[in-house]
């Protein structure tokens, strides 16, 4: 580096400040000087009660373009008019804003933040609070300049408009302007440096994310939505409705203070995962409304609607308020480019690895940041002195790439939380310590204290939130955030776990307003006339154009309606005083949830579950001494019409239609047994409906039964696609009679024989390095990071088994979008089924886990339900006369129609990824039987309606068949030949051709039409996977849906046939790279878990393993149930899809069908090929080293176990042929790399 002599600074922020006394201490420089475009120093601590909120330019802030530089006069120096244009020194300061951090974690080493206390955070923290008025920090950074002498370095009103690098001189040349007046004149000139030092912030710019609708909302009402850092406190919204956006501090501190002012509740959008040092408390106040993220916001003829993603809205809406952080951005430095919110080829955040004489403070974030400002201004002192060496330059560029593959290339990056003292002793040991006598700042060894105190004044914010979220009136917590799920498949129950006055929500999967039963002429969405004559000139429009539209097709949805909660138990022990030794649990193997905790001298243990044998949920309470006084109520809020709740003998009805005077009719029972007791004893309250159970007794326990008038059998014509069955009372009735009979000792004997004869058809077993198995759950899952814990990782993948044992069960519907359980009257996408993913998803690993038989609720309701009316949508949608077809969105009533907007709804392959799992289904189980019944049907029936809507490509004329017109879920045009649509039929087409046809027709039509249908597998002009047959894929498209993918997982169209073709899985992982982590669009679990089993079917261990960590990082609730985008609502899929993420990662089997086709078609012997080939543990991580597994099935029947070593490849192995299909090829097992092993 050549010698430094002259120093620029840009700015004078608590960043700014400490460069400049580090700079100054080593005595080394002639010239320093400093350039701050505000009037005080201070940074964003500097406040202006009266500044007025600039407008938000949406369009450019969500671009990350907003802080466009100015034109720079061509000579200087120069005046010119003052300019107008805005350049975000607004401030971010509002009266009563106080640090969130303790204020002594802020200081520097050697000046102490002062002690100066407000009573407003007295009041609120006590005398002690280690909070401070912003007032206090704002004087602590200009105090640094002024003791020192250096007010006189620093140009204040002036800013650094270019920063460019002199080829000749090799200097910096500044280009300055100082800000005159409105009205008056800037003067611009320029200074020349030896080395600059960047410490301008980057909390200036506000970020917006891009919403549809929001521009136009903006441009009619300016000044109706804000960035937090506007906001100046709550006065203004008095009595508004208002919608923060964002899961920041500044958004939770915004959304609290609000609370009291603004209209309740306030309604919080947060999309991702909470703050991890603060989680989500301020969020859980009952007068905020948790709301998924915004899908467009509407202000057409004066409303002011947003609309949220999970289709629910809010109208009148007041304010939007953005908490959604900020752009960093440089403007005056046009060679230094930026990538992902950050600066690319700095080392240590400092260096620039490209010229050592530009320098960055401040650029980080995650806490104790000014002592971080400390340490990085002193090691850019001492290096720019020449008192210390920069490593070379392979070595700086070796530590950006592995803190990349450590915290990924995005804010993480920028996190120096938790590694605190490794960085501050890397830039301790690189500043070096000056010698006696020698001039310098000299940096303390890092104290641990620091971090300690910054974590305690977390969680005092934490508690102050706890406290108020408990003292508040409506207060609950909450149910899905909190509560474990409990179910039978067809009744399902949530505990939260409250120990006085305990609250367990209630759902009976087929509870369901809307359908025939509030409109008898519900057509399911299918329209009254046919309009399958539109489908010629949409198909010929398409071919002309290469892309189209399908509005012709769309349907309307009334009476479409929505799943809901049936109601609360309530089980009230009354005052207990004070509480102590809680715990909770779930055991997964059992199916039991336990609650234990003492109040005096009485040890009360309560113990639940839902018992399929007896189609019941059982609660019980027992004591070692008495239990106190109970109350047991049923609740529910259904206003309209209102239920009748009446109580005789023991026993709560609950009995209610869904609609004032036609719907579908529920009735609930709990039925109260006190062992011992006499029984003619009656503790009914027949004024509230309640049973009260005197005190004094050692045990109780309740028996809750639910049904409703719903029959899926009925979801026919010959039925009048009616849906309704008997009225629900006299089988609830029976029900809850019959197990009340039974001892509880008997029904949980009945229910853990049941539960764990399928719980323990499988067990996967990973290392605990971390001793994670002694720590709650809700802890391990909030405090989760990368690189993982496999402790956790096992346990959500149990989680993932047990929810399905929990939902799906002979008798009940599928899971559907929240498995089994809701607590909401109106839940997200009214809780249906999309069978797009989500789905699908829920049946993904079933099969491998030995669960297969849980899947007859899946096929039922498509034989009963969707193919009857999917029949009818065959043919008034599409003019076929055979076989059915279904689309995205689907409830309970058999809707098969297309909804109305193609993006989504355009999906009628929908029933070849459900025939995808009924194959599934057979190739596992070898079941002949139920192929023949239920599963050849189902398939054949897909490929009779595709048979007839496949056509001669137009457009490229290459003599192929293809679909037209088609949609990518989700994704991109209306076009034709759709990748994930041929992907889908050609996997359909083999199954159909590898097994014995029922009708020579259809095999003889799919023999012909199979080798004419274009390739679901076109690779692209940058090497990827074509999503549609034109090549219209945008590189670097971070879309949630890997629609072009499915054949390689979870189909078998390209992972079966083209697993070693380099060239093919080369594009897929282009592909994968292009479409990002998962966190960009939407940020959904099941995103993720999708990339994982992709990452993993290409052995490439390392990002399988990442993606896996990051949805359990991003995705998963302090309950370990799954949130969308991080945040409420629940949805299963993730949960689910947890499971074959890791499969994938511990076996290899591929489906052999395409061998098979091939061998027939070549003369092979009956269609075999020579041997099944399966992979054990082709990605296993190394963080799972010395773990097993056991009862994985695999395809064509059997069972394998196997353990691996610490490296990840597996040592021993056995394999069980019971149940193998009769002929079948011979099993070989392999190891990673390749290598035979003999089980």
């Amino acid at each position: 580096m050549p010698q430094v002599k002259s120093v620029a600074i840009i700015g004078t922020g608590p960043a700014g400040a400490i460069a400049v006394d580090a700079l100054a201490q080593e005595k080394a420089f002639d010239r320093i000087r400093v350039f701050e475009r505000q009037e005080k120093a201070g940074g964003c601590w500097v406040a202006r009660p009266e500044e007025k909120a600039v407008p938000l330019d949406v369009e450019k802030l969500s671009a990350r373009i907003a802080d466009a530089p100015l034109p720079i006069p061509e000579t200087l120096p120069q005046s010119t008019p003052a300019s107008s244009q805005h350049r975000f020194t607004d401030s971010h300061v509002y009266p009563n804003l106080h640090t969130n951090v303790d204020a002594a974690t802020m200081g520097y080493s050697l000046e102490p933040i002062p002690v100066v206390r407000s009573e407003w955070s007295i009041g609120l923290h006590g005398p002690d609070t280690p909070f401070r008025h912003h007032t206090v920090i704002r004087q602590y950074v200009e105090d640094l300049l002024n003791r020192n002498g250096y007010q006189d370095l620093v140009e204040y009103n002036t800013t650094v408009e270019s920063a460019v690098k002199d080829p000749q001189s090799d200097k910096w040349v500044l280009t300055l302007r100082r800000a005159g007046k409105p009205g008056g004149e800037d003067y611009w000139w320029s200074e020349t440096f030896d080395a600059l030092v960047v410490a301008s912030g980057h909390f200036a710019v506000p970020y917006v994310p891009a919403i549809p609708g929001l521009k136009d909302f903006v441009e009619k009402y300016p000044e109706n939505v804000l960035h937090t850092k506007q906001y100046r406190g709550p006065e203004q919204f008095r009595g508004k409705k208002v919608i923060t956006v964002g899961a920041s501090v500044s958004a939770a501190d915004t959304a609290v203070s609000l609370i009291g002012s603004a209209q309740s509740p306030i309604y919080a959008v947060v999309r991702g995962k909470y703050n991890p040092y603060f989680g989500d408390e301020a969020f859980k106040h009952p007068q905020i409304d948790r709301r998924p993220p915004i899908a467009r916001v509407s202000c057409e003829n004066g409303d002011r609607t947003v609309h949220f993603e999970d289709g629910t809205s809010v109208s009148g809406v007041d304010y939007i308020i953005f908490g959604t952080g900020f752009t960093w951005t440089l403007p005056f430095l046009p060679s230094i480019p930026m990538r992902n919110n950050r600066i690319p080829d700095v080392y240590l955040h400092v260096f620039h690895r490209q010229d050592p004489t530009l320098m960055f403070i401040g650029g980080v974030g995650a806490g104790l940041t000014f002592k971080i400002f400390e340490w990085q201004a002193v090691a850019a002192a001492r290096v720019l002195a020449g008192k210390a060496q920069l490593p070379p330059h392979e070595e700086r560029q070796k530590w950006e790439q592995d803190r990349i593959a450590k915290k990924g290339d995005g804010p993480g990056f920028l996190m120096i939380n938790p590694e605190f003292e490794e960085y501050f002793e890397q830039l301790r040991q690189l500043a070096g310590e000056p010698k006696e006598g020698e001039p310098g700042r000299r940096l303390p060894p890092f104290e641990q204290s620091w971090v300690d105190l910054f974590n305690a004044g977390h969680e005092r914010r934490i508690e102050m939130w706890k406290k108020a979220n408990a003292t508040a009136a409506g207060s609950r917590l909450s149910i899905i955030t909190t509560a474990f799920p409990l179910g039978n498949g067809r009744l399902g129950a949530m505990p939260i776990g409250l120990p006085g006055k305990e609250i367990v929500n209630l759902n009976v999967d087929s509870l369901w307003r809307g359908g025939p039963f509030e409109n008898p002429a519900y057509t399911g969405g299918n329209p009254n006339v046919s309009k399958a004559d539109a489908l010629p000139g949409i198909r010929e429009w398409i071919f002309q154009n290469g892309t189209g539209n399908v509005t012709a097709l769309y349907g309307d949805f009334p009476d479409y309606g929505s799943y809901q909660v049936l109601g609360n138990l309530t089980i009230d022990l009354g005052d207990m005083g004070a509480v102590s030794n809680y715990r909770r649990s779930l055991d997964l193997e059992s199916g039991v949830y336990l609650d234990q905790f003492k109040t005096g001298n009485v040890d009360i243990t309560r113990e639940a579950f839902c018992s399929f044998p007896d189609q019941v949920c059982v609660y019980r309470l027992a004591s070692n001494r008495s239990l106190p006084a109970i109350t047991f109520g049923l609740e529910n809020q259904l206003s309209s019409p209102t239920p009748n709740v009446t109580c005789q003998g023991n026993s709560i009805s609950l009995y209610g239609v869904t609609a004032p005077t036609i719907g579908m009719i529920y009735n609930a029972r709990a039925t109260v047994v006190v062992p011992g007791a006499k029984s003619s004893s009656n503790y009914c309250s027949p004024n509230n409906a309640t049973v009260n159970v005197p005190k004094g007794h050692r045990e109780v326990f309740l028996i809750f039964a639910a049904g409703t008038d719903y029959d899926a059998s009925k979801g026919n014509a010959a039925a009048g696609f009616s849906f309704r069955g008997e009225d629900p009372y006299r089988q609830v009735l029976q029900t809850a009679t019959s197990a009340a009979k039974k001892s509880y000792s008997a029904l949980k004997s009945a229910h853990l024989k049941d539960f764990q004869a399928l719980s323990g058809t499988f067990e996967l077993s990973l290392p605990d390095p971390n001793n994670s198995s002694s720590k709650p759950t809700t802890e391990l899952i909030n405090s989760y990071t990368l690189p993982g814990d496999p402790f956790v990782e096992n346990l959500l993948f149990d989680y993932g088994r047990y929810l399905f044992i929990s939902s799906s069960r002979p008798g009940s519907l599928p899971p559907n979008l929240q498995g089994l359980w809701t607590e909401s009257y109106s839940p997200a996408w009214s809780g249906d089924y999309h069978a797009n993913i989500n789905l699908q998803m829920a049946h993904w690993a079933v099969e491998q886990t030995g669960l297969g038989d849980l899947t007859e609720p899946l096929w039922r309701y498509i034989t009963e339900t969707w193919m009857p009316r999917g029949a009818e949508t065959a043919e008034l949608l599409y003019g076929a006369s055979s076989g059915w077809v279904t689309h995205d969105e689907m409830n309970t009533f058999g809707h098969t129609a297309m909804k109305n907007d193609a993006q989504w709804a355009n999906y009628p392959v929908s029933n070849a990824w459900l025939a995808h799992h009924a194959w599934d289904h057979f190739d596992y189980t070898q079941d002949a039987a139920w192929y023949e019944e239920t599963g050849y049907p189902i398939l054949a029936g897909v490929a009779e309606f595709w048979v007839s809507q496949l056509v001669a490509d137009e457009y490229f004329h290459d003599g192929t068949l293809v679909v037209n017109p088609c949609n990518s879920p989700e994704h991109g045009p209306t076009t034709f030949g759709c990748t994930h649509y041929h992907q889908l039929l050609t996997e359909l087409f083999t199954h159909l051709l590898t097994t014995r046809p029922k009708t020579n027709t259809l095999h003889t039509t799919l023999s012909k039409t199979l080798p004419h249908l274009s390739p679901g597998l076109i690779i692209g002009s940058w090497s990827q996977i074509q999503e549609w047959k034109l090549d219209l894929d945008t590189r670097n498209d971070t879309h949630r849906h890997l629609s072009n993918l499915y054949g390689w997982y979870p189909g078998s169209s390209i992972s079966s046939p083209h697993a070693t073709n380099r060239t093919v899985t080369d594009a897929i992982a282009t592909t994968l790279y292009s479409r990002g982590n998962g966190t960009e669009d939407q940020n959904t679990g099941w995103a993720k878990v999708w990339r994982s089993a992709c990452w993993a079917g290409l052995n490439e261990t390392v990002n399988a393993y990442a993606e896996l960590a990051l949805a359990v990082q991003e995705n998963f609730g302090p309950n370990g149930l799954s949130l969308y985008g991080g945040s409420v609502p629940f949805q299963a899929d993730a949960n689910f899809g947890v499971v074959g993420a890791v499969l994938e990662m511990l076996v290899r089997d591929k489906d052999l069908s395409y061998a098979r086709l091939d061998a027939a078609q070549n003369g092979g012997v009956g269609g075999k090929v020579q041997v099944q080939e399966i992979v054990l543990g082709p990605a296993i991580p190394e963080a799972w080293g010395g773990g097993q597994v056991s009862g994985v099935r695999v395809r064509g029947g059997g069972r394998v176990s196997f353990r691996w070593d610490a490296e990840g490849v597996v040592d021993w192995c056995e394999f069980e042929g019971a149940g193998r299909g009769e002929g079948l090829e011979e099993v070989s097992f392999f190891v990673k790399g390749g290598g035979a092993i003999q089980c």
